[in-house]
C-alpha cells in the first residue's frame, strides 16, 4: 500500500509539474520567432554547471561566435570555479560572470542569479545564449537579462526544454556530437555571418614551459614515442579500466615497438588505487599532481593516449594528440573524443574492463605506425 501511495504521489508530482510549465509556457512564450540577423555587438553567453569535458565542448560555441562577429563583445557566466578555469587567457571572452554554485543553498543560489540577471538589464546585450535545453535558471537568466534575442537547444527527443518557454529561439542538438552541437548552436544564431570553429583553452606561457621542463627532465626526447595511460578507478565502475588490464596491454606493445616509453596519468579518483598506479609507472613515467591545465599541456606531448571516458580524453583532443578511448556500450558516441586522430574500442557488454588486453595493444600499435611513422621508421 505503501508503494502504491509512493507511485501515485510521483505521478501526481509529475502531472503538477507538467500543468505548471504549461501556465508557464502561455505566459512567458515569445509568438514570434526571429529569424538568424546581426551582426551583434555584445553578447552574453550563459554556461550550466559542466564537467570538464562538457565545458570545452562549449568553447566551440564561444569562438563560433567571435569568428562570426570579431568586433563583438563577448560575456560569459559560469556556475563552476572549473569552467573558468577553461576560460583562463581566452581573448575571445570580454569579462567572465562567475556566480558560484556549491557554496549556497539552491533557492538562495536561484535568487543571486536571478537578481544578477535582472541588474545585467543595463548592459542591453543584444544576444543571449546558453548551450543548454533543460537547465531551467539559464533560459530564465538569458530572458531575465533584456537581451533582444535569445537562443539555446531543444531537443525533439521528448526531453522537457526549458528553452521552447522562454527564449526567442532554438536549435535541435538530438544526434549531434556534443561538439558539433556546440559549432552549430552559434553558426545557428549567426546565420549568414557565420564561422564555425573547435573547442580551444589557450595556456599560459607558465603552463606550457612546465610541460617541456617536465618532459626533459624524464629523459623524453624530442624524437622518442611516448605513449601515455589513464588508468581508470571511482564510483562508475562500469567506465574504468584498471591498472593491471593496462599493465598486459603495455607488455604486449612494448614487444611490438622497442624503445617506446611509457607516461602514466591519474586524477584524484584514482587515489585508491595507487598502489597499482605506481607498480604500472615502474620504468616509465608517473606524472605529477597538477591541475587540469598543466595535463592539457603535458598530454600535447605523448604519440598516443589510451584512457576511459574521461575529461582527460578531451583535453588531448584540444592538442590533436591521437586518443585511444576505451568505452562500455551504454556511453553514446556524441561524447567520443573528437578530431581525425581519434579512435574508439567499445565494448559490447556494460564493463568497459571486459575489453582484452590483446585488443588494445593491437590497436594502440596500429596507431602508432599511422600517426608516428617517422618516429618508428
Amino acid at each position: 500500500m505503501k508503494e502504491l501511495l509512493k507511485a501515485f504521489a510521483k505521478a501526481a508530482e509529475r502531472g503538477l509539474k507538467r500543468l505548471l510549465l504549461g501556465v508557464i509556457s502561455l505566459l512567458f512564450r515569445r509568438r514570434g520567432r526571429s529569424a538568424p540577423f546581426g551582426p551583434y555587438g555584445k553578447i552574453l553567453v550563459a554556461i550550466p554547471e559542466n564537467s570538464l569535458g562538457d565545458m570545452i565542448s562549449k568553447t566551440a560555441l564561444i569562438e563560433t561566435l567571435k569568428a562570426s562577429f570579431p568586433d563583438a563583445l563577448i560575456d560569459v557566466l559560469v556556475l563552476r570555479n572549473s569552467n573558468r578555469m577553461v576560460l583562463q587567457g581566452n581573448t575571445s571572452v570580454n569579462g567572465i560572470l562567475y556566480c558560484e554554485t556549491d557554496n549556497w543553498h539552491k533557492v538562495v543560489f536561484s535568487l543571486r542569479l536571478l537578481k544578477l540577471a535582472l541588474n545585467l538589464r543595463k548592459e542591453k546585450y543584444d544576444l543571449a545564449v546558453t548551450p543548454s535545453n533543460d537547465n531551467l535558471r539559464c533560459a530564465l537568466f538569458c530572458r531575465l537579462c533584456g537581451a533582444k534575442r535569445s537562443a539555446g537547444f531543444t531537443h525533439s527527443g521528448g526531453r522537457r526544454n526549458y528553452t521552447d518557454i522562454f527564449l526567442t529561439d532554438t536549435f535541435d542538438e538530438k544526434d549531434l556530437h556534443f561538439v558539433e552541437k556546440n559549432k552549430k548552436l552559434g553558426a545557428f544564431v549567426a546565420g549568414r555571418f557565420a564561422v564555425e570553429r573547435p573547442p580551444v583553452m589557450p595556456l599560459a606561457k607558465e603552463e606550457i614551459e612546465y610541460a617541456a621542463n617536465f618532459w626533459k627532465d624524464k629523459g623524453v626526447e624530442e624524437g622518442a614515442i611516448l605513449l601515455a595511460i589513464h588508468p581508470f578507478y571511482g564510483p562508475f565502475i562500469e567506465k574504468g579500466y584498471p591498472a593491471e588490464k593496462f599493465g598486459e596491454a603495455w607488455k604486449l606493445i612494448k614487444e611490438k615497438i622497442p624503445g617506446i616509453k611509457l607516461a602514466v596519468f591519474w586524477g584524484h579518483t584514482e587515489l585508491q588505487a595507487m598502489d597499482k598506479i605506481k607498480e604500472l609507472a615502474k620504468g616509465g613515467i608517473l606524472i605529477d599532481d597538477v591541475d587540469f591545465r598543466r595535463l592539457a599541456a603535458l598530454l600535447a606531448r605523448p604519440d598516443l593516449f589510451i584512457c576511459c571516458n574521461t575529461g582527460t580524453s578531451h583535453l588531448a583532443s584540444l592538442s590533436d594528440t591521437p586518443v585511444l578511448l576505451l568505452c562500455e556500450k551504454t556511453l553514446a558516441w556524441q561524447f567520443d573524443p573528437w578530431g581525425s586522430k581519434n579512435s574508439v574500442l567499445r565494448t559490447d557488454t556494460l564493463y568497459c574492463s571486459n575489453i582484452k588486453p590483446a585488443e588494445v595493444a593491437l590497436k594502440a600499435v596500429e596507431m602508432l605506425q599511422k600517426y608516428s611513422a617517422k618516429k618508428i621508421g
